[in-house]
């Protein structure tokens, strides 16, 4: 596949990706200062400026015709320094590395270009050895998924895959599957409960509502799952908020609330201690 020089008016734009600083990073080329901000890209020795979309085609050039030149190294009279142009100045500060698609190229809308993240363009690249992705021509399938896989892949999708609004199904289609479910014992959730007497043990605060019976409603959670290999028993469970449950299974920081588990409450232990 090779990469297409942008004209005014595309739908879709090339964008180069560096690696990142750190192994699961990427450093791509985005206008950062706006569409009309002025970026530095083209020869360490010889850089330009231009607006962004100027920038952009002139390293999309470069790239394809792999477009170099030699220069003298700090002015010494016998060393040569062949540089390609197809660079540009990381976060456009003047002493900043100036990189290449090192990583690779995307293609993103656009419209989608100023909400876009590091990140985003990251998980593109993260989990295939391409170094051209094309996003205009990805279509989204539907899927069967457990609900945490159906969150982290909708928060995946593309901005333009949503314009117009997704018409849906009036009738969804029905699949059966097998799943594995636990035996729990009903004296363990008893305990826990107890033991929150009515408060959440990861926020500390009031459950939030009664339960049809009248008591505290929490939910009784294993720190380590079940389906990881964790213990059903009162050393690896807690009792949490409907909210705190929800972080703990899909929220960015669940791994540092796990650990703050383990110091805030004495009575877990996790899998090492057990060894």
């Amino acid at each position: 596949m090779h990469i297409k020089v942008f004209q005014e008016g595309d739908d879709y734009i090339w964008i180069p990706v560096a690696k990142g600083k750190t192994k699961n990073t990427a450093r791509p080329f985005l206008p950062f200062k706006g569409i009309e901000g002025k970026y530095r890209h083209g020869y360490k020795a010889a850089p330009l400026e231009d607006k962004y979309t100027t920038a952009i085609k002139s390293i999309q050039t470069a790239y394809l015709n792999n477009e170099r030149k030699t220069f003298k190294v700090n002015k010494a009279k016998n060393k040569n320094e062949s540089q390609h142009k197809a660079r540009w100045r990381n976060c456009d500060k003047k002493n900043a590395p100036l990189l290449s698609p090192s990583l690779g190229w995307i293609n993103i809308k656009m419209l989608d270009i100023k909400r876009i993240t590091d990140e985003w363009i990251y998980n593109h690249f993260k989990n295939t050895e391409k170094k051209y992705i094309d996003l205009s021509k990805e279509t989204i399938e539907e899927m069967l998924l457990d609900r945490e896989k159906l969150i982290l892949t909708a928060s995946k999708i593309p901005f333009q895959e949503l314009t117009p609004p997704p018409r849906g199904k009036i009738k969804p289609i029905e699949k059966k599957v097998t799943i594995t479910q636990y035996y729990r014992d009903p004296k363990v959730v008893a305990y826990i409960l107890k033991e929150s007497n009515g408060k959440c043990e990861c926020c500390g605060r009031n459950a939030p509502f009664q339960n049809s019976d009248g008591y505290p409603y929490l939910e009784v959670h294993h720190v380590e799952m079940l389906a990881s290999g964790g213990r059903d028993t009162i050393d690896n469970t807690i009792a949490i908020c409907p909210n705190c449950h929800k972080e703990l299974h899909y929220g960015k920081n669940a791994h540092k609330l796990k650990d703050e588990l383990y110091k805030k409450i004495s009575r877990l232990k996790n899998k090492l201690d057990t060894l």
